[in-house]
């Protein structure tokens, strides 16, 4: 447990209410996240990241009905303030991976459709990849590929906006069947040979792997993510891991351990 009362400047810090929710949530704790969670959130209301370890917490304890309320809340706020990562959007998106996972498939499509709905009413070409995310999460595989593709050919200097992209671009495409387009775009990733990568690059490579039915190998993929610095949080309930779900061997390695 993390005592934040006796240190006046992280007290103060948002971020610092992450550490304990995102503890618990690692070890499977789900109520003891709630609580922490909910702390933070009593402290600072408008900070994103914390309403995310608040829904997905209920989430994962299967508590979804007690969601529709704060979902509802969130999809009235407005992003930035004091989380510049995260929007509404990304909230619903991130409480459907887990209902995905903890969840029902109904449950979790609704979510994601209110996910996608935020971005159309927003600004969709300021958030394509999030909407290809959305659509992928509704299995509107094509819909996302049309979205994809040109994100990947127009390409960025940034190579840690390129890496997503194109993992999600390889998954598309496995998904869709193209399997030579899909180990192309993991040839990329295992290509990238850049520092301070964390392992992303390698955990893409496992999603695009696994949806090409090559379970083994994305499990060792995955642990190699890990060894080369990649967070175990969230790994549980990923979506484009989910060919691994039920899988023994993943369920092993990212069991909670503690």
């Amino acid at each position: 447990q993390v005592d934040l009362n006796g240190v006046p400047f992280l007290r103060n810090f948002p971020p610092a209410w992450l550490i304990e929710p995102y503890a618990h949530h690692m070890l499977g704790s789900y109520e003891d996240e709630l609580e922490a969670a909910r702390q933070g959130i009593d402290r600072f209301p408008e900070f994103l990241e914390l309403r995310i370890l608040e829904l997905r917490a209920l989430a994962a304890m299967g508590r979804s009905t007690e969601l529709e309320p704060l979902l509802a809340h969130v999809e009235r706020m407005e992003p930035g303030g004091l989380d510049y990562t995260r929007t509404p959007g990304a909230v619903l998106r991130e409480v459907a991976w887990e209902l995905a996972r903890f969840g029902t498939d109904q449950e979790s499509r609704a979510v994601a459709e209110r996910s996608l709905n935020w971005y159309l009413a927003r600004d969709p070409e300021r958030y394509q990849r999030a909407r290809a995310e959305a659509l992928l999460l509704l299995d509107r595989t094509e819909e996302a590929l049309a979205i994809l593709g040109p994100l990947v050919e127009q390409g960025t200097e940034n190579v840690f906006a390129l890496i997503p992209r194109r993992g999600l671009y390889g998954v598309a495409l496995a998904r869709s069947g193209e399997r030579e387009g899909a180990e192309a775009e993991a040839l990329w990733l295992e290509d990238v040979g850049l520092p301070y990568l964390s392992g992303s690059n390698t955990r893409w490579r496992a999603a695009i792997v696994a949806h090409l039915g090559r379970k083994d190998e994305a499990v060792r993929l995955l642990q190699k993510a890990f060894e080369e610095g990649q967070d175990y949080i969230y790994n549980s309930a990923f979506p484009y891991l989910k060919p691994l779900w039920r899988y023994g061997p993943f369920e092993r390695l990212i069991e909670p351990k503690g």
